[in-house]
């Protein structure tokens, strides 16, 4: 009897330690942040080399802490690269597709695209469900953009400056 080569491994070494991981969201969230973690450090470090540091400065001159003027004056002023960063990251895990296909394989833990994916059949296409559900998908991203806009362009042409 052949039995499938990932089962025989599973529980040996790593995969028993971290059975928790498959099948399971926390594992599909690791696998985001592994991604989106690196291009949000990538984009906020360009848009915190270009604010001043004389602003800091001069809240701790005022009698601020360190962190008191990280609070009160640098965490305000990067509000649009922040939101430019959450928008990209949320973007970037919203509509991924492959993660969650290779990652969940329960029904009831599937995401939306991937859900959306298992509509189309071989013989029939549900063109109106299919249509319905990507609309559906979309309209967060459409609304969350929309009410973001303008942090999102003042985020993108922030850290663009050479100086």
């Amino acid at each position: 009897m052949s039995r499938n080569p990932l089962e025989e491994i599973e529980g040996h070494g790593p995969f028993r330690t971290f059975r928790w991981i498959a099948d399971s969201l926390w594992g599909l969230l690791i696998a985001h942040l592994a991604i989106s973690l690196p291009l949000a450090v990538w984009l906020l470090w360009g848009f915190f080399k270009s604010m001043p540091f004389d602003l800091e400065e001069a809240a701790m001159v005022d009698g601020c802490s360190q962190f008191g003027a990280f609070i009160k004056v640098v965490l305000p002023l990067s509000a649009p690269g922040l939101i430019t960063v959450g928008i990209f990251s949320f973007l970037l895990s919203w509509a991924d597709y492959v993660f969650a296909l290779i990652l969940i394989m329960s029904d009831d833990r599937k995401t939306l695209p991937v859900g959306l994916a298992s509509m189309l059949g071989a013989q029939d296409l549900r063109w109106g469900e299919i249509l319905a559900g990507a609309t559906l998908i979309a309209l967060p991203l459409f609304v969350i953009f929309m009410f973001c806009y303008r942090y999102f362009v003042a985020g993108l042409t922030a850290g663009a400056l050479k100086g």
